[in-house]
């Protein structure tokens, strides 16, 4: 192979190289960048709404027991406050678990099996949120109408008791799901940037050699250039 030659594919390598190293880490820069995004605005947002779910769960609980407490005081004052911040965090409850969660969820990247165990998961949290809602809302009206007795076997009686178990496990469950895609969309954005790195710096190497091997090849073709004008001399 003539010399010109070699120079000229040295030089294509080196060229060759330098656009596989930029294209490359473009590519890997965008993963990167989306599976970021997909962690702050989709998985780290879910896993916090999961948290919301048992958090208002637990004020629903504790309006209504409040309200049992102040009846039994006599503060009906409290009670209707009671009564007037439990709508309040209901509503909020309603709307997370009906159209906040599955917003995000129809946004999220996942398996299917993750989506379908998310999603039944949801659905029962929901279905067994609308009857511990509607049995803290007739202790509600048994508090008003002055029986503590019934309000008090509503709240704190075994069919509450069996849905509270209920809830917690089907939020567990939903809780657990979500914090596993949250880790695997982090651990996803650390994985890629190590193996941008790596291919980094092997491409770097290579173009390292490509460009010390065009140099010698040129080095060489200076000196028989030098030798074959000498001679002419």
């Amino acid at each position: 192979m003539e010399t010109q030659t070699k120079i000229l594919l040295g030089f294509i390598l080196i060229i060759f190289l330098s656009l596989a190293q930029v294209t490359t880490g473009l590519i890997m820069q965008l993963g990167i960048m989306d599976n970021a995004r997909q962690v702050t605005e989709v998985e780290s947002p879910l896993e916090f709404m999961a948290r919301e779910i048992v958090i208002h769960d637990s004020m629903l609980t504790g309006k209504t027991r409040s309200a049992l407490i102040y009846a039994y005081a006599g503060d009906y004052e409290m009670v209707y406050e009671s009564k007037a911040k439990y709508d309040v965090i209901a509503e909020e409850l309603d709307y997370l678990l009906g159209r906040d969660i599955r917003i995000l969820l129809r946004q999220s990247r996942r398996s299917e099996d993750l989506m379908v165990n998310a999603v039944l998961a949801l659905d029962e949290i929901e279905r067994i949120n609308r009857e511990l809602v509607e049995l803290e809302r007739k202790a509600f009206e048994a508090i008003l109408e002055e029986d503590f007795d019934t309000a008090f076997d509503l709240i704190a009686g075994e069919e509450y008791n069996t849905y509270k178990d209920e809830f917690y496990r089907n939020y567990k469950e939903f809780a657990d799901i979500e914090h596993q895609v949250t880790t695997e969309k982090r651990s996803d954005v650390f994985r890629i940037a190590e193996r941008l790195i790596i291919i980094d710096f092997l491409i770097a190497i290579f173009i390292t050699f490509a460009v010390i091997a065009t140099l010698f090849v040129i080095r060489s073709f200076i000196t028989k250039l030098k030798e074959k004008y000498a001679k002419k001399k």
